[in-house]
C-alpha cells in the first residue's frame, strides 16, 4: 500500500520513487492506496487550487488503483 508522501514524490518525479512504480506496476498491474491517502492527496490539490495537478492525480488514480472509493462531501 502506497502512502502520502510516496505518493507525492512519485508525482513530483522522483525518479527512485517512479522507477519502483514502473517495478511495481510490471508485476502487479495495480497499485493499492488507502481512501485516507488518495483524500490527503485529494484535498491538499484542491487546497491550492492545483488544477492541472489534480487533473493528473484523477488520471491516475483512475487507471491504476486496485479499490479506491471515493467520497464526496459538500466541501468538494
Amino acid at each position: 500500500m502506497i502512502d502520502t508522501d510516496i505518493l507525492s514524490m512519485f508525482f513530483r518525479n522522483n525518479q527512485n520513487v517512479v522507477s519502483n512504480f514502473k517495478a511495481y506496476l510490471i508485476k502487479h498491474d495495480k497499485i493499492n492506496l488507502s481512501i485516507i491517502t488518495y483524500y490527503e492527496i485529494l484535498s491538499g490539490l484542491k487546497h491550492r487550487d492545483a488544477l492541472k495537478q489534480l487533473d493528473l492525480f484523477l488520471k491516475f488514480t483512475k487507471h491504476n488503483l486496485a479499490n479506491c472509493f471515493v467520497i464526496k462531501t459538500k466541501y468538494y
